[in-house]
């Protein structure tokens, strides 16, 4: 299994039971901490074009869900996605050194799952981090809970994504995983560094299953209206790739919403990218880090001038 150049390896045990692995690239003392959630069927790889156009000075951390890569599932129940925030909670409590702001980052599902960290209580009784503290958080074309009952076009699409996580880790097994690339489907990598690493993983049978286990709650949860979004007490910004708002103004009301229910943000569209060239091509990956430095920068400085702010409350009441 490939190593992440410059990240440190790390593992930790969840209250879910499950042991995950995730790699943080430390950054300056008192920088922010930026926490990368993938998306269904990418792993802590996904992520890795996208920290390379990052500035040294922060902290960055990625990390594979339970079932991918060298992360294990160890939880006694059967999955739902609630089993995922919690593991994600873990993470942050055991991967975030810094006395910075912490913000999360998320990716397509890791966007929805990001989400529902920062506006809700953990579900498993024995979590150490309840409620972690997080200063922010920035969706990159993130799944909606009820994008399936307000989209036409996602509903259709939904039904071929069901299709192949179903025949998918049979085809793996049978070695069936290379025939993919007949379909152009990493072309949305192509020419990056990382693009053996997608190739390789996503041909593997440990990927395809951990994929259908997750997709088969999550098209269930949608299919059913998902659930109604919590407020956020955090500045919530999309960051959407245009291919995605392009085909319907419905998915930019659906963006919209996200944004609505934080404390502030926007949402800002990457020209030309589509939902996977927005993080893994070597054209958008760089224009999504930058657009998300821009963001980060704009809450770290509101942030910093609370701080004075409140100092300088303090100071007048003494």
């Amino acid at each position: 299994m490939f190593r992440h150049h410059a990240f440190a390896e790390k593992r930790v045990t969840c209250a879910t039971g499950n042991v995950l692995t995730y790699y943080r690239r430390d950054g300056l003392p008192a920088s922010p901490t930026l926490v990368f959630e993938a998306g269904l069927m990418s792993t802590s790889t996904s992520w890795l074009l996208l920290a390379d156009h990052l500035a040294p000075t922060l902290s960055v951390v990625v990390y594979d869900r339970a079932g991918y890569r060298k992360s294990m599932r160890g939880c006694a129940e059967p999955y739902c996605l609630s089993e995922s925030v919690d593991d994600l909670r873990d993470v942050i409590a055991d991967a975030v050194i810094s006395d910075g702001p912490v913000y999360l980052v998320g990716h397509s599902l890791g966007g929805y799952l990001a989400y529902q960290v920062a506006t809700t209580a953990s579900r498993t009784a024995e979590s150490r981090v309840p409620a972690p503290a997080i200063d922010g958080v920035v969706l990159i074309d993130p799944t909606h809970p009820g994008e399936l009952m307000r989209s036409r076009r996602q509903r259709e699409g939904s039904r071929g994504v069901h299709m192949a996580l179903k025949l998918g880790p049979l085809t793996s097994l049978a070695g069936g995983g290379l025939l993919m690339d007949k379909k152009n489907m990493y072309a949305f990598c192509a020419g990056s560094p990382y693009e053996k690493l997608w190739r390789l993983e996503s041909s593997t049978v440990s990927t395809w299953l951990a994929a259908r286990r997750e997709w088969r709650q999550a098209y269930i949860f949608m299919l059913d209206g998902g659930r109604q979004l919590h407020g956020a007490a955090v500045p919530v910004t999309v960051l959407a790739a245009e291919e995605t708002l392009r085909p319907e103004q419905e998915q930019r009301s659906l963006y919209d919403e996200y944004v609505s229910l934080g404390t502030g943000g926007q949402v800002v569209s990457i020209s030309e990218a589509s939902h996977m060239s927005i993080v893994a091509s070597v054209t958008h990956a760089a224009i999504t880090a930058t657009e998300l430095q821009k963001v980060i920068a704009l809450w770290s400085g509101h942030l910093e001038s609370a701080k004075r702010a409140d100092k300088g409350a303090d100071g007048d009441e003494q």
